[in-house]
């Protein structure tokens, strides 16, 4: 019988800034990202320390930068209100501090609201409030948003307008309609 087992070549720092090369031509990674693939190859703890390290020093992994294209990304292909964006982040390994205070920056800036990215997401759904009365399609509606991570701070005032806004232009033009 052949006993075909590879020879494995040792877990050198060389080659873990090789691997972290091709991790982060992919697509960039956050360093806890990068330190969980490092650990599942079976790099011991000081060559992914050095690893991280050596990303770091050369902008192959930065956290912060990560944070913010990722929250641009959110708001304008997912948009997701500022609980899902922390809880997201969270997920990937950012640390809290970095977290708040980015999302702080970003949702207080002034072209980009967590209202707009609601009720921009709402109008995109619209197909998916359907029911027999006003109640139960403002009580979808708000499900839908809530279930996006945005708070009810935000969530009321964006169900207001957006009925009130979308029944008013509906039944201003049925009574038109109607007249003429």
């Amino acid at each position: 019988m052949i006993n075909k087992q590879k020879e494995q070549s040792p877990k050198t720092f060389q080659r873990g800034k090789s691997y972290l090369m091709h991790l982060v031509s992919r697509s960039a990674k956050t360093s806890y990202e990068i330190r969980q693939k490092l650990r599942r190859s079976d790099y011991n703890e000081d060559i992914v320390d050095q690893v991280i390290e050596f990303g770091k020093n050369y902008d192959f992994i930065d956290d912060q930068s990560y944070t913010i294209r990722w929250l641009k990304s959110c708001a304008s292909r997912k948009f997701y209100g500022k609980i899902k964006c922390i809880q997201e982040l969270k997920k990937k390994g950012i640390d809290t501090e970095i977290i708040n205070e980015q999302i702080e920056l970003f949702f207080d800036d002034k072209e980009i609201s967590e209202y707009q990215i609601a009720l921009d997401y709402l109008s995109k759904k619209r197909h998916l409030i359907k029911g027999k009365d006003l109640y139960q399609q403002k009580q979808k509606a708000s499900r839908i948003l809530f279930q996006r991570g945005f708070s009810m701070d935000v969530i009321n005032p964006v169900i207001n307008d957006y009925f009130d806004s979308d029944f008013n232009s509906d039944n201003n033009n049925s009574y038109q309609k109607r007249i003429f």
